[in-house]
């Protein structure tokens, strides 16, 4: 049979984007705006943003990611939340971890 290697990050980053394109459709008569962020742990221990972030346009490859939603999913823990993106706004944040898709 054939055998096909899977690229892992492209996929969830695929979907993700697809899922993005789906709920801005839905949200497109109100002035809502939806972010998916996705992140890995570093072999340093620190956590990294692997995912295009949609409002950014410069300075946020120096993003602080410890403390945030994102670090709390890569440590396993799910939930929701209000508090400030990346940029300082306000938002409601859910957030879960990824199993390995291997």
């Amino acid at each position: 049979g054939l055998v096909y290697k899977i690229d892992k990050t492209k996929l969830v980053k695929n979907f993700v984007e697809e899922v993005r394109l789906d709920i801005d459709q839905a949200n497109s008569q109100e002035q809502h705006s939806t972010e998916l962020v996705l992140g890995a742990m570093g072999e340093d221990g620190k956590v990294y943003n692997i995912s295009q972030l949609r409002f950014c346009e410069t300075g946020c490859g120096s993003v602080a990611w410890e403390g945030t939603v994102l670090d709390q999913a890569l440590h396993g823990r799910s939930g929701h939340t209000l508090g400030k993106d990346y940029r300082g706004l306000p938002v409601v944040a859910a957030y879960g971890p990824f199993s390995d898709l291997g």
